[in-house]
């Protein structure tokens, strides 16, 4: 019976021995635990901390790359949004404007909807025209924030003084705290300028003739008109100019402006700026305003501001037109729009602050002939469809231009 007792004791000690040492050694991983913590408080036990480090970096790097790799597999990327263009931004010191036809009221209306808003919009009235006539279409323009320029028409004729004298009503009641605005919020878009008949220098309205005595004349009587409306204008609210025409009218002499100041030597002080219509690309308007520059400097102005009062390109997205001012007959609108954009650009390099503002003819297309070189100006459709880029690009001119 001595050995089985001695056995039982046997096999007790071991599993007494098994336990303990399995108790020591996770005590002692423990302390390896505790003393790699103080080590690195400490700089103790320099040869556990760096074992500890290496299998610590190792462990970590597999598990964050099992981590790494397990999150690329799953996870989606979402697509990035295109960023929104940015606005043009205004430039100081210019406007650009736009021609309307008589209907202006009826085509804000059309440009509106076409998301044009020109600050300023040159509209025509026949001489003559009265105030109460005029109220309706001022007041359109201003439902829609714009400001008008006034033509005073008479084709074909020089006027009467008393006719150019009765200019001062127009600008008593539609200039800067004229009777229209009075009980009105929107005074600031009081009209500023009177423009002084459309193209009187041009041969189309006489017969014909641009050039010779009966030329001169008619520029003398016009610069006499001009001086008798601009100082009635000035009379009756000295917060509107009048505009003189300055352009050659296409004779390529100076007889035109010679002739106004011929007949009125002091021109010049009545007056507030010249207009001209330089059509085509810069081997056509370049020559034009070139003389508008010299034939007025000859005269001891070099500083009264120009009105482009009209300029345009006429495009019917590659149909081919009868005339186009020299640009080429079947342009597109991406050719066009280039064309006016490059216009723009050099036009203001070249002649600086002196231009003022630039009116684009014009708003809407005068009809639906596919051919005509007239009927395509528009920056919309006769119907008020846009024209493309053509469309778009005014569009960004005329807020870039807002003076």
């Amino acid at each position: 019976m001595r050995l089985p007792r001695y056995l039982a004791a046997l096999v007790a000690a071991l599993l007494i021995f098994a336990v303990a040492g399995s108790s020591l050694a996770s005590a002692a991983s423990s302390a390896h635990k505790r003393g790699e913590s103080h080590s690195k408080r400490h700089s103790h036990k320099h040869k556990s901390k760096k074992k500890h480090r290496k299998h610590h970096k190792h462990h970590s790097k597999k598990k964050h790359r099992r981590h790494h790799k397990k999150k690329r597999r799953h996870t989606v990327k979402s697509p990035v949004p295109a960023p929104t263009p940015p606005a043009p931004a205004p430039v100081p010191g210019f406007t650009l404007g736009m021609v309307s036809g008589p209907a202006a009221a009826w085509e804000a209306g059309m440009t509106d909807t076409a998301g044009l808003h020109p600050k300023v919009v040159r509209v025509p009235f026949n001489l003559g025209t009265s105030v109460s006539s005029m109220n309706k279409q001022i007041a359109g323009l201003a439902a829609q924030g714009e400001q008008a320029i006034l033509l005073a028409e008479f084709p074909g004729r020089i006027p009467s003084t008393s006719e150019a004298q009765s200019l001062a009503g127009w600008a008593a009641a539609f200039g800067p705290g004229g009777t229209f605005w009075q009980g009105r919020s929107d005074g600031n878009l009081a009209v500023q300028y009177i423009e002084f008949g459309n193209e009187t220098n041009m041969s189309y309205q006489f017969g014909g003739v641009s050039s010779g005595p009966s030329y001169i004349a008619r520029a003398q009587s016009y610069g006499q008109r001009a001086r008798d409306a601009a100082d009635a204008i000035h009379a009756a609210n000295p917060g509107v100019g009048l505009l003189a025409i300055g352009d050659n009218g296409g004779s390529g002499t100076s007889q035109w402006v010679d002739g106004m100041f011929s007949a009125v030597p002091d021109l010049k002080n009545h007056i507030a700026g010249w207009t001209m219509h330089p059509y085509g690309p810069q081997s056509r308007w370049q020559p034009i305003m070139d003389k508008v520059v010299s034939d007025t400097a000859k005269h001891g102005d070099t500083t009264l501001p120009f009105f482009i009062t009209e300029y345009g390109i006429s495009t019917n997205n590659g149909a081919c037109l009868d005339l186009n001012y020299t640009w080429p007959t079947c342009m597109t609108y991406q050719q066009a729009a280039d064309g006016m954009t490059g216009s723009i650009n050099a036009m203001r390099a070249r002649y600086g602050s002196r231009l003022r503002d630039m009116f684009i003819f014009e708003q809407r297309d005068m009809a639906n002939d596919p051919n005509g070189r007239e009927a395509n100006f528009g920056a919309i459709k006769s119907d008020g469809s846009q024209k493309g880029v053509f469309t778009t690009t005014i569009r960004d001119l005329l807020n870039t231009y807002r003076g």
